[in-house]
This record gives C-alpha cells, sequence and structure tokens, in this order.
C-alpha cells in the first residue's frame, strides 16, 4: 500500500493503479495514444469500460494505493 506520490510514480512507469476499497477492478492507468492523460477503467462481466472520473480529497489524502492487477 502506498500514498498518492507512489501512486503517481507507478503511473509514471506505465502501471495501472487502483485503491484498495475500488470495485468491479477499477483501476486508472494512461490512456492509449495519450500516455500523459489518465482514464478510469472498470470491468463489467466480459465487457471493459472506460470514462472520466474526479478523485476526492480521501483518494489524494489516503494510503491504500496499489498496483491494479
Amino acid at each position: 500500500m502506498a500514498d498518492i506520490k507512489q501512486a503517481g510514480v507507478w503511473l509514471e512507469e506505465g502501471k495501472a493503479v487502483r485503491r484498495s476499497t475500488w470495485k468491479q477492478n477499477s483501476r486508472i492507468a494512461g490512456q492509449s495514444g495519450f500516455p500523459s492523460l489518465i482514464a478510469l477503467f472498470w470491468n463489467e462481466g466480459r465487457t471493459k469500460c472506460e470514462g472520466e472520473f474526479v478523485l476526492s480529497t480521501s483518494d489524494l489524502t489516503t494510503d491504500d494505493w496499489e498496483i491494479a492487477e
């Protein structure tokens, strides 16, 4: 588990990250074609989804970030 600064390092390395409390395999990662932008990805059964998102204050102050699988 790590804080948002470490999560940012992992994103720069091309890894997807998530909070341990997120559901449906939700994760944030760099967008293909635009690696400097990040998007929220999640799975709904066999469907993989992508969307825009907003981080909350708790996302920025918590230390439960991890590398997504």
